[in-house]
């Protein structure tokens, strides 16, 4: 078959044609196997719970070298639908968290700085697919956003006879939101 060739019909390179047989068989029976066991298409995102306005969002202190002082910021949700009398929070809310105030150092500029925490983007888990609330996606408490904290004060280095100002304009870091939902889920 494969592993022949007309003049022999039992060798080709130095492979004996049943082994030959043997091998391709497994790879067909392999591959067969793994494109059974690749991901369907009809997988049902992970339900989660829907964030509210008052929900907390929580920056994780670690900016790359930067330590930032962080303090909790609040969602404000303008969604169409209530949980617990409070409005949903929609795509595009997530936008609107500024936490301004927030000191920072790193290990070459000891002198602090100061500037204001945001969420960059949110995980693929922390935005619904199915549940709207006035034709927009509402967010999920999901995993860890991308944050991005932009610097307003320059944190400085001591040196005689002035300080240096760090040059970094923004540092990434992640945080989590804290929900006080905990009975309506979303997917």
């Amino acid at each position: 078959m494969f592993a022949t060739d007309k003049a022999s019909n039992s060798i080709q390179h130095g492979v004996p044609s049943g082994v030959c047989n043997i091998i391709f068989w497994i790879s067909y029976k392999l591959d067969k196997a793994v494109a059974q066991t690749s991901t369907p298409t009809n997988i049902k995102p992970m339900a989660d719970f829907i964030l509210i306005s008052g929900d907390k969002v929580m920056f994780n202190p670690t900016f790359g070298q930067a330590i930032v002082t962080v303090r909790p910021g609040d969602l404000i949700g303008t969604g169409k639908d209530k949980i617990n009398q409070k409005l949903v929070c929609v795509d595009g809310d997530e936008k609107k968290v500024i936490v301004p105030g927030c000191t920072y150092m790193t290990p070459q500029y000891s002198i602090p700085g100061v500037g204001i925490l945001t969420i960059e983007s949110l995980a693929g888990n922390q935005k619904a697919k199915k549940t709207k609330s006035g034709g927009k996606p509402v967010l999920l408490k999901g995993a860890s956003f991308k944050a991005k904290f932009q610097v307003m004060v320059p944190a400085q280095q001591p040196s005689p006879p002035s300080p240096i100002p760090d040059t970094t304009p923004q540092y990434s870091g992640t945080g989590t939101f804290i929900s006080m939902n905990l009975k309506v889920k979303g997917r």
